[in-house]
C-alpha cells in the first residue's frame, strides 16, 4: 500500500521517508538507515530493485509478476520475520534517543549550575556595591551634617562679629521714647530740652543727626493713641552719651512738660541697640513672666500648697491664656496691662485653687491705669477680700497710693483684708519718699505689713519690695528664692481661716464605644411614627430631641465619676527632690560665698536641668513620638499636658457686650427706611405660603 513502509509495515507520511524511483515503494529514513537530514536524489532505487534480475536475460525467467505481489500478498508490522528485527531496531534508536536526552539533561544541569553560581557571584557583588554605597551615603550625611554644623557655627559667628560692629558704630547713638510726633515738628529742639529736662546741657554743636526712627504711624481709625516713633540721636562723643544716660537713670520721673505741647507724658532715654540685642534684652526682661520656667513653677506651688496664688508681671496680653502653665487643679484669672499704659510686661492674676468660689471686684473707671486686681472670698463663714496690686519703678507713688484707697473705698462688705504685690519701693529704706507714703496708706487702711526678710536679689543688692499688707491673724511668712524661676522670691503665708477641702472634679459621660451596631438600627428602625404628624417645627425638634435621648439612654446611659487631676508626669520624686537638693545648696551658697559651696550649686544646676530635659524627652518620645500613627493616643496625652480649650470665664460679659443700649440702638437704626413699593407688597401678598405673621415692639 502506498501509505505503509514496504520494509516495517508501518503506516507512512506522505511527505516522510523515501520514494523508490523504479517501484514506487516508500521506506522509512530509519529503516533504511539513512539520516533524517540527508538528502535524496529523484533517481533514488530501492534494495529490491537494485537486486532483482534483468528481464532481458534468455536463461532467466521472472518467478512471479510485481503487480500480482502487491496484490496477492500484505505485509503487516505485527507479523512476518522481520518483526523482532524491527523491535530491536526501534529499541536500539529509543535507546539512542534516551541517551541524547540524558545527555541533554546533564548538559542542562551543569548550564543551570553555572546560571546559579553565576547569580550568587552576581548577588554578593551586589551586596558588596550596595554596602559600599551605603557607607559613602553614609559618609557623605555626616560630612555633610558636619560641615553644615561648620557652616552654621560660621555663619553664627559672622553674625555675631556683624552684630558687635553694628553695636560699636552705635556707641554715640540713644534713643528718645515717649515723646509724642507732631507734624511740623523741630526734633534737634526736642532733644535739646529734653537733656536739659534730665540736667545735662547740650548744644547744637554736640548733635550729629536726630530723626524720628521707622515708618511713619498712621492714627488708627478708632481714634486709639498709637505708640510714637523714637528719635535716635547721635552725638560727637561717646563720653557725652554716657553722661546722659547715667543722668537719665537719675531722673526717672521726668515727663514732656515744657518739651511740647499737650498734656505732660513720661518720656525716656534709652541706649540705642540692635535689633539682635534688642530682641536680647526682651527675652532678658521676659524671663521673670509667667510664659516662662513651668516646671519650676509648679513645683513651688505644690511644696508651698497655695490655696490662692497672686501674681505680678505676667507679661500675658488678651487672649494668651495659653502661654501660662497649666496647673491641674487650679483656674488662671488674669488682667492684662491696660492698654492706655503702652509697654510691655506688667499684668496681674491669680491661680486659684478647684472648689474655691472667686468673685472678680470690678475696679473704679477713675483709675483704669493702675494695675490691681480683687477677689471676693468667702471661706469658713468669712468674707475674705484679697487684691493684688503692680507698680511699675516709672508710676508715681502718690497715682498709685491714690488708685488703691479709691478702691478701699468700693470693696463690698468683708471680714478681712489681704493686699500683696510688687510695689518696687524697698521697705528698708524708712527714710524714702516712697516708703513714707506707703507707710501712710497702710495707716490709712488699718494693714499692716508682715514680710521681714529680702524678696528682691541681684548680684549687689537684696531688697524689700515685694509686701503682703494684712489686717487679720497669719503666721510665719515663708520667703522662698528660687533663682530658676524669678529674681523675686515666692511668698507664701497662712491665713487662720479653716481651709476648705478640695474636692475632685466630678464628671458625666456615656459609654459610646459599648453601644452595638444591631441594637442601635433596631432602635432606629422600631422609632416612633408620631413625630411625621406634627408641623410645628419646635414641637419636631423637641420630639426628635426626646426620642434621641431615650435610645441613648437604654445604650448608654449616662454614667458620673470622680476625676482627679494630675500634675506634669515627667516631674517625678527623683525630679523632686533634686530641686529640693539645689534649692538648699542655693541657699547655703549665698549665706557662706565659699567658692566651693558656689561650684556645688552650679553643678546641681546643671544636674536638675539635664533631668528634667532627659524626663520631658523620654516622656514625648513614648507618649507622643511614637504615637504618630494612633493620633487618638497621642492627642489624649498632648490635651493632659496642654492648656487645650481652655473654657471662657462665663461670670460676667466682656466689655463689648455689657452695653445693652448698644444693642437696642443698634436695630433701632436699621439702615433704610419705611417706606415699600407697592408692586412688593403686592407680590408678597399675593405669593405667600402661610398666613403668620411677626412684629417689631420696641421695648
Amino acid at each position: 500500500m502506498g501509505n505503509k513502509c514496504k520494509h516495517c509495515g508501518k503506516f507512512l507520511a506522505t511527505t516522510d521517508g523515501v520514494k523508490c524511483l523504479k517501484c514506487a515503494s516508500r521506506y522509512h529514513r530509519v529503516c533504511l538507515n539513512i539520516s533524517p537530514d540527508t538528502k535524496t536524489h529523484g533517481k533514488w532505487i530501492c534494495r529490491d530493485c537494485k537486486s532483482s534480475p534483468k528481464l532481458c536475460t534468455p536463461v532467466q525467467a521472472p518467478s512471479h509478476h510485481p503487480e500480482d505481489a502487491v496484490d496477492d500478498t500484505f505485509v503487516d508490522a505485527n507479523l512476518g520475520e522481520d518483526t523482532t528485527a524491527a523491535l530491536l531496531q526501534e529499541i536500539r534508536l529509543l535507546r539512542k534517543d534516551m541517551a541524547s536526552v540524558s545527555r541533554e539533561m546533564t548538559f542542562f544541569r551543569e548550564e543551570v549550575s553555572r546560571l546559579n553560581s553565576t547569580m550568587s557571584e552576581f548577588n554578593s557583588r551586589l551586596t558588596t556595591v550596595e554596602s559600599r554605597i551605603s557607607a559613602l551615603e553614609k559618609d557623605d550625611i555626616n560630612n555633610q551634617s558636619h560641615i553644615e554644623e561648620s557652616t552654621k557655627a560660621e555663619i553664627s559667628s559672622l553674625r555675631m562679629q556683624m552684630n558687635d560692629r553694628e553695636q560699636e558704630y552705635l556707641a554715640t547713638d540713644f534713643e528718645l521714647a515717649g515723646i509724642l510726633e507732631k507734624p511740623g515738628e523741630n526734633v534737634n529742639s526736642i532733644v535739646l530740652l529734653s537733656a536739659r529736662k534730665v540736667g545735662i546741657d547740650l548744644t547744637e554743636q554736640d548733635i550729629v543727626s536726630a530723626e524720628r526712627s521707622g515708618p511713619r504711624r498712621s492714627v488708627a481709625a478708632d481714634g486709639e493713641r498709637m505708640r510714637p516713633r523714637a528719635i535716635a540721636v547721635r552725638v560727637t562723643r561717646r563720653s557725652l552719651r554716657d553722661d546722659l544716660l547715667r543722668a537719665a537713670r537719675v531722673r526717672r520721673s521726668v515727663d514732656t512738660s515744657g518739651v511740647i505741647d499737650g498734656e505732660p507724658r513720661r518720656f525716656f532715654i534709652n541706649e540705642r541697640l540692635t535689633p539682635y540685642n534688642r530682641y536680647l534684652l526682651f527675652r532678658a526682661k521676659e524671663e521673670g513672666s509667667l510664659g516662662t520656667h513651668h516646671d519650676e513653677f509648679m513645683l513651688a506651688i505644690n511644696r508651698h500648697d497655695v490655696d490662692i496664688m497672686a501674681l505680678n508681671e505676667t507679661w500675658l496680653r488678651e487672649g494668651e491664656e495659653g502661654r501660662a502653665p497649666n496647673i491641674p487643679g487650679y483656674r488662671l484669672r488674669h488682667k492684662p496691662r491696660p492698654a492706655e499704659v503702652r509697654g510691655r510686661g506688667g499684668g496681674v492674676g491669680y491661680y486659684i485653687r478647684r472648689g474655691i468660689t472667686a468673685r472678680t471686684l470690678i475696679q473704679p473707671s477713675t483709675s483704669p491705669d493702675i494695675e490691681q486686681m480683687w477677689l471676693s472670698v468667702s471661706v469658713g463663714g468669712k468674707k475674705l477680700v484679697i487684691g493684688t496690686a503692680y507698680r511699675p519703678p516709672w508710676l508715681n507713688p502718690f497715682k498709685f497710693f491714690e488708685g488703691l484707697t479709691e478702691m478701699f473705698t468700693t470693696l463690698p462688705v468683708h471680714d478681712h483684708v489681704v493686699l500683696v504685690g510688687d510695689f518696687n519701693i524697698n521697705f528698708y529704706e524708712s527714710d524714702n519718699y516712697c516708703t513714707r507714703t506707703l507707710c501712710e496708706f497702710l495707716m490709712y487702711t488699718n494693714l499692716k505689713q508682715i514680710v521681714n526678710k529680702p524678696t528682691h536679689f541681684t548680684a549687689h543688692s537684696e531688697t524689700l519690695i515685694d509686701l503682703v499688707c494684712v489686717d487679720g491673724n497669719t503666721s510665719e511668712v515663708w520667703v522662698d528664692y528660687i533663682h530658676e524661676l524669678s529674681s523675686h522670691a515666692f511668698l507664701s503665708f497662712e491665713f487662720n481661716i479653716r481651709k476648705y477641702k478640695p474636692k475632685p472634679l466630678r464628671k458625666s459621660y456615656r459609654k459610646i464605644s459599648s453601644i452595638n451596631e444591631n441594637d442601635l438600627k433596631n432602635y432606629l428602625t422600631n422609632f416612633n411614627q408620631q413625630c411625621l404628624n406634627i408641623y410645628d417645627v419646635n414641637s419636631l425638634v423637641s420630639q426628635f430631641n426626646s426620642m434621641l435621648l431615650s435610645v441613648f439612654d437604654s445604650l448608654a446611659p449616662q454614667l458620673c465619676g470622680l476625676f482627679k487631676e494630675s500634675q506634669y508626669p515627667w516631674i517625678t520624686y527623683n525630679i523632686n527632690e533634686m530641686i529640693r537638693t539645689r534649692n538648699e545648696a542655693h541657699i547655703r551658697s549665698r549665706h557662706t560665698q565659699k567658692d566651693t559651696h558656689i561650684a556645688y550649686y552650679k553643678d546641681l544646676k546643671s544636674e536638675v536641668e539635664l533631668a528634667i530635659h532627659r524626663e520631658k524627652g523620654a516622656y514625648f518620645t513614648q507618649f507622643i513620638n511614637n504615637n504618630a500613627k494612633r493620633p487618638k493616643f497621642m492627642w489624649k496625652h498632648l490635651k493632659n499636658i496642654l492648656a487645650y480649650k481652655k473654657k471662657r470665664d462665663t461670670t460676667c460679659l466682656p466689655d463689648h457686650l455689657s452695653e445693652p443700649n448698644n444693642f437696642n440702638r443698634f436695630f433701632l437704626t436699621l439702615p433704610g427706611n419705611s417706606d415699600v413699593a407697592s408692586s412688593d407688597i403686592h407680590y408678597y401678598t399675593k405669593n405667600r405660603h402661610f398666613s403668620n405673621c411677626f412684629v417689631l415692639k420696641q421695648i
